[in-house]
């Protein structure tokens, strides 16, 4: 039945044919990204790779190839088409997967882990920017929730998937090790490739659009108005904060749960798993209603009550011993966390001119991806201090960016109409 209602209320969006073709696409990339993520670290180090640095440098050199590419991306997709940046993302996506079991060394690792970040800033910003030229204001919060509930619904399968692949090429095949985790690669491979040619067949571009928050210029550039500067700028501060809650819970709750708590490495695994099931369960299930609730013109009070009670439950999560209240409060945490993306993108969405909608898109994907990179580091630098310190510098980090939100902060009404 909520299948049903979701498909029947969509088929009534603008172009509603090309956001569930982006929703499928972006479920692909994330099955794809899924299924080899949770034991990469393990080939990495089969090829080489100490635990440590090494390691390190092959997790961050995706988000940071994806960071400082975002904007120039964003911007060219604002020159060329959001489409054609959406396949040259996939496709160059696809063709680094495929390069992966043949690395003789984890420094090509690395080197193809970029690669990927590449073709990831040149897919999630034009995307989102491709969404909101197709969609109308009062219904962008709606079609990005079903985006994204596409996207963490793909992130969820990915690795179950890609452990029963690994699974079937060790014990089943009777391959060895490595060559097992070579088998997820070529399914991601196809997986992007699949994606790709859905984007091509059933993804439409929308004509030039005018919009009402174009700020005249006499040089005739084009900017967000200055009325809704400050708006702009305090969600650049919350994708950052919320880049960063996602992006260190996941490093930090593994070490937390194996030294704090004493679980065995492998019971811990099973009960991390758990957690991010429900975790990534949880933040998909919410996106769709929020979604909606935002286009009714909530968005403001959502973003600043999923905001406080993120920061409480990430407060709460150090605050027991117990794994399966854990497990519980990660699963809620999720689900107020989830409440920010449609939110926050929906409204930076309203406010930017099309014509350097993608350029402002890359800009706010680079706010997240440096909360996400700094997260981690920053994590762990505390956590040797105080095991409790990262939850409570990520709980810090949400509320005070909310409080700037809060102050400065309109969930403005904007209307375009078609040249």
């Amino acid at each position: 039945m909520l299948i049903s209602f979701k498909l029947s209320l969509l088929m009534k969006l603008e172009y509603n044919k090309s956001i569930i073709a982006l929703a499928i696409a972006g479920t692909n990339v994330m099955i794809g990204f899924g299924l080899f993520i949770s034991f990469l670290p393990y080939y990495a180090t089969l090829l080489g790779a100490s635990i440590g640095i090494q390691i390190g440098i092959i997790t961050s050199s995706f988000m940071i190839a994806r960071g400082f590419l975002v904007i120039p991306f964003g911007k060219l997709s604002d020159k060329i088409g959001r489409k054609k940046l959406i396949v040259m993302g996939l496709s160059i996506y696809a063709i680094s997967t495929i390069l992966f079991p043949i690395a003789s060394d984890w420094t090509h690792v690395a080197v193809f882990r970029s690669l990927q970040g590449v073709g990831a800033a040149m897919f999630w910003p034009s995307s989102a920017a491709l969404i909101a030229d197709l969609i109308k204001p009062g219904s962008r919060g709606t079609a990005l929730s079903i985006f994204n509930t596409g996207v963490m619904l793909g992130l969820i399968i990915g690795p179950a998937f890609g452990g029963i692949i690994q699974y079937y090429g060790y014990n089943i095949l009777g391959l060895s090790e490595i060559e097992s985790y070579k088998l997820p690669f070529y399914v991601g491979t196809l997986f992007a490739f699949i994606s790709a040619l859905i984007v091509i067949f059933f993804v439409k571009e929308k004509r030039q659009l005018k919009n009402s928050l174009i700020e005249p210029s006499s040089n005739k550039s084009i900017q967000i108005a200055k009325k809704f500067k400050s708006t702009f700028n305090s969600l650049l501060a919350l994708r950052f904060a919320h880049g960063f809650g996602l992006s260190f819970i996941q490093p930090v709750l593994a070490m937390y749960i194996y030294e704090v708590i004493g679980l065995d490495r492998v019971v811990a695994v099973l009960w991390l798993s758990s957690a991010f099931f429900l975790s990534g369960l949880c933040g998909s299930l919410i996106q769709f209603p929020i979604g909606r609730l935002a286009d009714k013109g909530y968005r403001k009070q959502i973003i600043i009550l999923g905001g406080i009670l993120s920061a409480i439950f990430t407060i709460a999560i150090p605050s027991t011993s117990i794994i399966i209240l854990i497990v519980v409060i990660m699963g809620i945490r999720s689900a107020c966390h989830g409440t920010l993306f449609p939110t926050i993108s929906s409204t930076q969405e309203d406010l930017m001119p099309k014509k350097v909608r993608g350029k402002l898109t890359g800009i706010t994907e680079a706010y997240w991806t440096a909360g996400a990179i700094i997260g981690p580091i920053v994590g762990f630098y505390v956590y040797e201090y105080n095991p409790a310190f990262p939850f409570y510098l990520s709980a810090i980090l949400i509320v005070i960016t909310i409080a700037i939100y809060t102050r400065f902060g309109k969930d403005p009404k904007v209307t375009e109409s078609e040249i």
